[in-house]
Parts: structure tokens; C-alpha cells; sequence
């Protein structure tokens, strides 16, 4: 501690104490020492750097207690973030930043701030794609591993990674990555069971798939599949009848290149729709005879 000013101490406990003074984290696993060195790194180079980002920074990691004035000082950063001229600063901090934002956003548990941190998280990941540093693919894909169990995090944070590769088609930076990039897209859309993340994680691949078609073209029947699924599931929901056939639609051009591929489709969606069918049906006459 003795390496950080007196005025930084404040941050530096307030990270500290929110894992507890018995050295636990706020979800009850213990936090080990590597770990707390590894924070207290991240935290040490923030502090340590006297720019404008960091002293941003330094303001939104500050424990407030007043709901309104924690929003100001996020939003407040976010605008350093969307400028032009900010980039060579965000860069010298993007590591740490998204490590101490990160932390912050697992342990907020007011959605509200949740979203705006992450949105924070998302425009670093913008900066430094259109910097040419492609680490951010690898960095989000690790902490959706992180919260392996919880959609809406998982939701906020592919929403982040979205937002970041909106000027892809311009820098190409994930050209090296895109396959892996695909395949963990791909493994989180199988597991998936609530609508709002099928709807971000299938949009994130729709973006992908028209900058990146010779990558998608080798998981197209996979996710389609998976569309098709929800489609025909029990009782779905008309935004979601209407967002999985806008979806398939969005596809069209993979469905003529690969016209065997989509044949073999359309008799599995027939042969599942008839399935459903008659299992509706059965059900309806069970009730009919249950009623008499």
C-alpha cells in the first residue's frame, strides 16, 4: 500500500472491501492471494497513471453511496471512451480497465449500473479492435466462461462484445480469430433456453456472417438448426416466431449457396412440424375425452 498516494487509498479500499474483510468474495468463494495480486496489479497501473482516462476511471471505481452521482461519473467516462482523441490513453489502461470493470460489474447488483458498466467494457473492446488488438475477442469469451450460469450477464456481455465489432468490415482485426470467435458463439447458442440471449448471441453471428460468409458457411446448418428449434418450440411467443423468421431469412444467401444442405433442412423442419402436429392434436382430442 505504501506504493499508492494517500488520496488513491479510497479506491483501493473500497475494491478491497468488496470482497470482504474475511478475504471472501460477496458470492461466498474464497478469494485467493494470487487473485487479490493479480486486482491489486490492475489497480496499481490505473492509480498510478496520472490521464485523463485513468482519473475517470478512478472516479466510477469510488464507492458512492448516491445511485444518481455513481451513473454520472460512468456516463461521464463512457464519453472520454467514444472519443477519437482518447484512444492512445485508453490503450496504455485497456487491460486493467476491463479487469477492475469487469469485477465491478459481477459484484453491482443493480441491473441499471450493471448495463452501464458493461457498456463501458464494450466501447474499450471497440477502441482496441479499431486499434488493431484483437486480444478483447479473446478477453470476452473468457468471462462469458466466467458466467457460464447467468444469462443476463452473459446477455450484457455479448451485447458489449456486439458493440465492439461495429467497424469490422472496415479492420478486418479478427481475421486470425473469427473461427474460434464462431465455434464459442456457436457452443453458447446450443445451451441457450431464455429468448434475449438467443436474440443477441444469433444477432452477433448475423453481423459476423456477413463480414466473415467463408466461416459461417461451416456452422450455417448448425445455427439454423437451432433456429428452426426455436421456431417450432411449444407455445412460443410471437416475438419470437418473428425474430427467428427474420433471422432465417437474414440468411438467404447461405441457404442458396448451400442448396443440399438447406433441403436436407426443410425436410427435418417438415418432418419436426408434423411431429409437433400431431402431438398438439393428441393432446387436443386427450382433453376432449377428459372434458366428456
Amino acid at each position: 500500500m505504501s506504493s499508492y498516494s494517500s488520496r488513491n487509498n479510497r479506491y483501493y479500499d473500497s475494491m478491497r472491501q468488496s470482497h470482504g474483510n474475511n478475504s471472501r468474495s460477496q458470492s461466498g468463494n474464497p478469494v485467493d492471494d494470487e487473485s487479490m495480486e493479480e486486482m491489486s496489479e490492475d489497480l496499481q497501473k490505473i492509480f498510478d497513471d496520472d490521464s485523463k482516462c485513468a482519473r475517470l476511471l478512478k472516479k466510477v471505481l469510488r464507492d458512492e453511496r448516491s445511485f444518481d452521482l455513481r451513473i454520472q461519473r460512468i456516463q461521464e467516462f463512457q464519453v472520454y471512451l467514444e472519443k477519437s482523441d482518447s484512444s492512445k490513453f485508453i490503450m496504455k489502461l485497456a487491460e486493467p480497465a476491463l479487469n477492475v470493470l469487469f469485477e465491478q460489474f459481477q459484484e453491482r447488483s443493480h441491473e441499471t449500473i450493471r448495463s452501464e458498466l458493461v457498456h463501458c467494457i464494450g466501447l474499450i473492446g471497440y477502441v482496441m479492435l479499431n486499434e488493431g488488438e484483437p486480444k478483447f475477442a479473446q478477453w470476452i469469451f473468457d468471462r462469458l466462461n466466467a458466467v457460464r450460469k447467468n444469462d443476463i450477464q452473459k446477455q450484457l456481455l455479448v451485447s458489449a462484445f456486439r458493440h465492439s465489432i461495429q467497424n469490422e468490415h472496415e479492420i478486418l482485426c479478427l481475421s486470425d480469430h473469427i473461427q474460434h470467435i464462431s465455434e464459442q458463439l456457436k457452443k453458447i447458442l446450443e445451451s441457450v433456453v431464455h429468448a434475449p440471449l438467443m436474440i443477441v448471441i444469433t444477432d452477433t453471428i448475423i453481423d459476423l456472417s456477413r463480414i466473415y460468409p467463408q466461416v459461417f458457411q461451416e456452422i450455417f446448418t448448425d445455427i439454423v438448426d437451432i433456429l428452426i428449434g426455436w421456431y417450432i418450440e411449444p407455445l412460443p411467443t410471437d416475438r419470437i416466431l418473428e425474430y427467428t423468421a427474420q433471422a432465417l431469412h437474414k440468411f438467404r444467401p447461405f441457404w442458396i449457396e448451400q442448396i443440399e444442405a438447406t433441403l436436407t433442412l426443410l425436410d427435418h423442419f417438415i418432418e419436426d412440424a408434423d411431429n409437433y402436429a400431431q402431438v398438439n392434436q393428441y393432446k387436443k382430442e386427450t382433453m376432449i375425452v377428459l372434458d366428456e
